[in-house]
């Protein structure tokens, strides 16, 4: 049956996701949740004296992480990386072989608060504090242009890193309108988008093609 979407019954710790589908007509209400024969909720109610009923089940995360996976890793200027995905950064660094690191202008700022350094820093320099990283090469670009540095900085990588998997950290959360165009952009290439897994303090999010 269809109905809609309401923020205030959404349980999701991504609130900007929440907003997104906040409204939204859809079909397919769920209607039972059974849990080892046991009817947790029917119909939109929980019976509350089920608390503690279930078990924890942790994330599997290792396949996603899979050192000979990632050729490369791009940090944007969005949400700032945190908790496990701050972690996940770290440990992505470190891998040996490096994957090539790409900062796209201000996240060159998050990759020194993890004190780790890029390979090469993407953009117009407005959100770089002065003196940061100045061995490391540029791709400077001009402050007044019609495409952002992310949108220079996805370019570059799948022009010049042809094959393997790329981690984006600094896309998710944050402003809505930054949180969309970050999810949309990648788009512009749609035979590259599947290559990369975007990393948020709570979850991933890849691309799929419906292939």
């Amino acid at each position: 049956r269809e109905y809609a979407l309401s923020i205030d019954k959404m349980y999701s710790k991504s609130k900007a996701i929440n907003k997104l589908f906040d409204g939204q007509k859809v079909k397919g209400k769920p209607v039972y949740t059974i849990v080892r024969g046991r009817t947790l909720m029917e119909d939109g109610v929980v019976d509350t004296s089920s608390r503690g009923y279930g078990c924890f089940v942790a994330a599997q995360r290792g396949s996603m992480m899979e050192k000979s996976t990632w050729a490369a890793i791009l940090v944007l200027a969005g949400e700032r990386p945190q908790g496990w995905a701050r972690q996940q950064l770290v440990e992505l660094a470190g891998q040996s072989p490096r994957p090539y690191i790409i900062a796209a202008d201000g996240g060159a700022a998050y990759l020194a608060e993890s004190g780790i350094q890029p390979d090469l820093i993407i953009g117009d320099s407005d959100s770089i504090p002065e003196g940061l990283f100045p061995d490391v090469p540029r791709e400077a670009l001009p402050t007044a242009k019609n495409f952002t540095d992310g949108e220079a900085a996805f370019a570059y990588l799948f022009e010049h890193c042809c094959q393997g998997r790329i981690a984006v950290f600094a896309a998710l959360g944050g402003r809505l309108d930054h949180l969309l165009a970050n999810v949309f952009l990648p788009l512009q290439w749609p035979d590259q988008a599947p290559r990369l897994t975007l990393f948020s303090d709570d979850c991933e999010a890849v691309y799929s093609l419906g292939h």
